[in-house]
């Protein structure tokens, strides 16, 4: 059996979450275990762990007087506490692994119509044949259909006395309110780096295996916020009776640290060979692109709370320089591709381009910001518009010949947009995609075409867009160089 089952937690003290763990141990000391619960949550959080703990806490023996008092209207025990369960006791030790008919899990991803909710409810009017509650799980329950769910209505409103329902979800905002207002709501969250910590030592002391605490902090980290996935992880690194660093190293590819430093040196130095170099020893070593990513994101992260004082340590980076890479590399979105790392890559590679272009020298990536010898179109409250915009409307395709001779990829997308009219200095021009008024937008973009517009319009213009619905087919078809607008807005632009 694996470690992940024989591990699973057996008591309310033996949660790993310590907001689940008070929160249940209140309801305990209370007498008072909800007949309806919603466990909402991330996976491998101890949701389906809980559920069977509560069907062994209801059925154990030591517990059927508070059991009768609360659900069965019986006189009231001197201690109307509930106890934990005994799981030495066959009965919930058959609970705890599953195979007890008293804990009845239910696939709501697979049984999500009108149909399946009405064969519980025939299930449910049974009472159980051991024991005195029989409770349902109904997990992944936001997978429910609507039709499905006004079904389930009626049932978590009035259940049977002998009844405990529980649904799990990892969505909880597409559990509708209606059920949400019938049930005791638990959140779950992601176990912090010390709660994975302290359930994998639990784990190696029952097996009499020793481990590298610096192994136990990288498998932590790659489990994120799973205890699930923490002890698969520890039970496929632990080898000859020990966990070593080099061990988890070598089977989790968790090995990055390096590479992202170095990938950071190599970007303040502007080396796009060692940048293109470190990629394809990534992809050499076959290194987990998401892992790296979320890596270089978590570091750069670290960096801008030790500039701020938040963590300690020295930052390997400035605040600003943390905070611009930050911003520009979470916008990467790892579409499938067919060589691993290229989305960050090309991004990097696009930070050094346009660092290059700025500056011939070397120095430091960071957010250009306006200097005093910017085009006196950049600002629009420093400047006269002096320029007829009618005029430059009228003249348009002498604008796009103009910026063409500069820059072909914007003369491309001005040619995509629609000229409207021109108002006291102002032209405005209707854009069909966000990505293209990001770009037409961009300081130095509008620079250059404000500069190409002056000779044309007799003065200094304002050009303001506006973002619209895209045309249909046929009214592109003036434009010849523009055949797919998608593939132009995947193309670096800078």
């Amino acid at each position: 059996m694996s470690w992940q089952r024989i591990y699973r937690p057996k008591t309310i003290q033996g949660l790993h979450l310590t907001n689940v763990r008070e929160t249940l141990q209140q309801l305990m000391d209370k007498g008072q275990i909800p007949q309806v619960l919603l466990f909402a949550g991330p996976k491998g959080t101890g949701k389906t762990s809980l559920a069977r703990i509560i069907g062994a806490m209801l059925n154990d023996p030591a517990n059927e007087k508070v059991v009768d008092y609360q659900f069965f209207n019986g006189s009231k025990p001197k201690n109307n506490k509930y106890v934990e369960p005994d799981f030495e006791l066959n009965f919930n030790d058959r609970i705890y692994r599953g195979k007890s008919f008293i804990v009845q899990e239910m696939d709501a991803a697979s049984n999500r119509g009108i149909d399946d909710i009405r064969e519980l409810k025939e299930r449910v009017a049974l009472p159980p044949q051991d024991g005195k509650m029989t409770v349902y799980i109904l997990d992944e329950a936001h997978m429910l259909t609507s039709a499905a769910f006004n079904a389930l209505l009626k049932l978590l409103e009035e259940p049977p006395v002998h009844a405990v329902f529980i649904l799990a979800t990892t969505e909880f905002h597409k559990i509708p309110e209606t059920i949400k207002s019938r049930c005791s709501v638990i959140h779950f969250r992601k176990a912090d780096h010390e709660e994975l910590k302290q359930a994998l030592r639990g784990v190696l002391e029952a097996e009499k295996i020793s481990f590298q605490e610096e192994a136990l902090d990288l498998i932590s980290e790659r489990a994120d916020g799973s205890f699930r996935d923490a002890v698969k992880m520890l039970e496929m690194v632990a080898t000859d009776g020990q966990v070593n660093l080099e061990t988890v190293e070598s089977i989790l590819s968790s090995s990055v640290s390096h590479d992202v430093t170095q990938l950071l040196t190599n970007v303040l130095d502007k080396d796009e060979k060692a940048i293109a170099q470190l990629f394809e020893d990534l992809r050499s070593r076959n290194i987990d692109e998401e892992f790296f990513f979320k890596s270089l994101l978590n570091y750069l992260h670290l960096c801008l709370l030790q500039n701020l004082g938040i963590k300690t340590g020295k930052p390997f980076t400035s605040q600003k320089i943390s905070h611009f890479l930050l911003k520009e590399l979470s916008r990467v979105e790892f579409l499938i591709s067919p060589i691993a790392h290229l989305p960050l890559e090309l991004k990097i590679l696009e930070l050094i381009n346009r660092a290059s272009s700025g500056s011939k020298g070397g120095g430091n990536i960071e957010p250009k910001t306006k200097t005093s010898q910017s085009s006196p179109v950049e600002n629009k409250s420093s400047s006269v518009l002096t320029g007829d915009s009618q005029k430059l409307i009228k003249n348009w395709s002498q604008l796009l010949a103009a910026v063409k001779l500069r820059n072909i990829t914007l003369e491309a997308l001005l040619r995509s947009a629609k000229p409207l009219k021109g108002i006291n200095g102002t032209a405005q021009v209707r854009v069909f995609y966000k990505f293209h008024k990001e770009q037409l937008e961009n300081a130095k973009f509008k620079a250059l075409i404000s500069e190409c517009a002056i000779p044309i319009a007799g003065g200094v213009v304002e050009i303001e867009y506006e973002l619209s619905q895209p045309p249909q087919s046929a009214e592109l078809k003036e434009s010849n160089e523009i055949q797919d607008l998608v593939a132009l807005a995947e193309e670096v632009l800078i």
